[in-house]
Order: C-alpha cells, then sequence, then structure tokens
C-alpha cells in the first residue's frame, strides 16, 4: 500500500460551523514560501478532533473520507487558488497533516480508538496510522477487550504497510466479531501478502456478507490467480448483491480468460 499523508481538509468549512478553535496559530506564509511540517501536537489534535464532534456530523463524514486522499499541496506555487485564499489556515491545514510524532498526541490518538462517535473514531484512526506510533504499541490495541478499539485500531494498521502485525491480524479475521473480521480482511488487502490468501479464502464461507465482500475484495488486492474459481463460485451463487459485486472487482484484477464464462451472462 502507498503510504499517503493525512490532509486535514475541511478547515474553512468547520471554521464557518462556528469550530474556529480547530485551528491554531502558526507563522503566516506568504505565496511561494515553504517550511519543514513537524506535525501536530497534542493540543492541536484535541482541538481538530473537538471541532469534528462540534461540526454537523455530514461535515465530518466528509472531511473523514477525505483524509489521506491528497498526497501535497501545490508547492506553493498557489495556482487554481482564489485571489483571497487564506494562506495561513492553508499553513495551519498541512502542518496538522503532517505525520503525528509527538508522544502525547500518538497517545490522545490512542484513547480515541474506542470513542463513541463513529467518524471521530475513524478519523483517529486514520491519524494513528500515519503517525510515529510502534508496531507494539498497535498491537496492544490490537489485543484490547474491546471489539470497537480492535476494529479502530486495525484501521490504523492498514493505513500503512505494517507487515510485522500482519499474523495478529490474520488471527482478528478469524475471531468472532464481524465487524473485527471485515476491517482485518481490508487491512491484508492493503497489505497484499501472498501467505494471507490462505486465512482469506476461508473467510469466503463466513456467515455474514460483510466479511465475505471484505475478503474478496483483498483476494482481488494480493492478485493471486489460485483464487479464481473461489471467487467465481460467488459470483455464481452468492446471495448477497455486495459479495457477488466485491468478487466480480476482484475477478478484474485476475484478469484470468477462465473467468469469462461466469462474467459474461451479467454483461
Amino acid at each position: 500500500m502507498r503510504r499517503s499523508l493525512v490532509a486535514m481538509v475541511g478547515l474553512g468549512v468547520l471554521t464557518a460551523a462556528g469550530a474556529t478553535a480547530a485551528v491554531v496559530a502558526a507563522p503566516s506564509l506568504e505565496l511561494g514560501q515553504e517550511r519543514e511540517r513537524t506535525g501536530p501536537d497534542s493540543a492541536q489534535v484535541a482541538r481538530f478532533l473537538g471541532a469534528l464532534r462540534a461540526a454537523d456530523p455530514m461535515l465530518c463524514e466528509l472531511i473523514s473520507d477525505q483524509i489521506g486522499n491528497f498526497w501535497s499541496d501545490d508547492g506553493g506555487v498557489g495556482v487554481g487558488r482564489l485571489a483571497d485564499v487564506r494562506v495561513q489556515l492553508r499553513a495551519q491545514r498541512y502542518e496538522v497533516s503532517s505525520e503525528v510524532r509527538d508522544a502525547a498526541a500518538i497517545g490522545l490518538l490512542g484513547s480515541e480508538l474506542g470513542g463513541a462517535d463513529p467518524c471521530v473514531r475513524h478519523v483517529a484512526a486514520k491519524m494513528l496510522g500515519n503517525s510515529a506510533v510502534t508496531d507494539d504499541a498497535l498491537a496492544r490495541y490490537l489485543s484490547d477487550p474491546s471489539p470497537r478499539v480492535r476494529e479502530a485500531a486495525l484501521r490504523a494498521a492498514g493505513q500503512d504497510d505494517r507487515l510485522a502485525l500482519r499474523v495478529r491480524v490474520e488471527r482478528l479475521l478469524e475471531g468472532d466479531d464481524t465487524a473485527v473480521s471485515a476491517m482485518a480482511a481490508w487491512v491484508l488487502g492493503e497489505y497484499e501478502q501472498r501467505p494471507s490468501v490462505v486465512p482469506l479464502r476461508r473467510a469466503l464461507a463466513h456467515d455474514a456478507a460483510v466479511v465475505r465482500a471484505a475478503a474478496a475484495w483483498a483476494l482481488g488486492n494480493i492478485e493471486d490467480v489460485s483464487v479464481a474459481a473461489d471467487l467465481e463460485a460467488l459470483v455464481a451463487r452468492d446471495s448477497d448483491r455486495r459479495v457477488r459485486l466485491a468478487a466480480i472487482r476482484a475477478l478484474g484484477n485476475l484478469e484470468q480468460p477462465r473467468s469469462v464464462t461466469v462474467l459474461a451472462p451479467l454483461v
């Protein structure tokens, strides 16, 4: 999985919604100026997450989906910006988007993995995944008694290629919590490691459709052609549309001529 920067988009929208505390003082930058990003500290992280809680839930969801979708800014050139762009706010945005290195901020993000608000929990997990958190620390979250914490910790673990956690993630795939199993399948798909094909293939027979769909998606990402027959069987016989669609997408990644006989009637 390519590692991407966590980009905190929508700070201007949050400001308009009355969440001005989300942004913090930063040196004003003129167009063309750049400076090294040090990453947010715990106070910045706390204010940002607090602003998300205070914002309209739809705004939070929009921002949650956008985090990590932007690789970089325009290098300070200013192309495509409005003439009265808030340069300082943009500087703050990219500061908060940097890798979280502050130990207190990392601890704060970890404490949010069990939070009640699913959107804030998702954001915290993605930020934690884009931090200097150690594999050992993430492993402790993956062993938490709460399925909610384990699910969010898996989301963090899938943000980067933390292959030292692969076997632990495979064990969670075969656990008894549906949400955790589905997220574990997603992580293994992000890791793209062939040894994970065996547990993912077993997950294609899971009772929960969401787990079967996630496993099919993951196998498509790994691109091991040995699972083509398993995926074809899902397309032909699975009762859930989401599973069939995931299997079709996976077969597209495998690009096996043999699958045409199953896919052609669907066109």
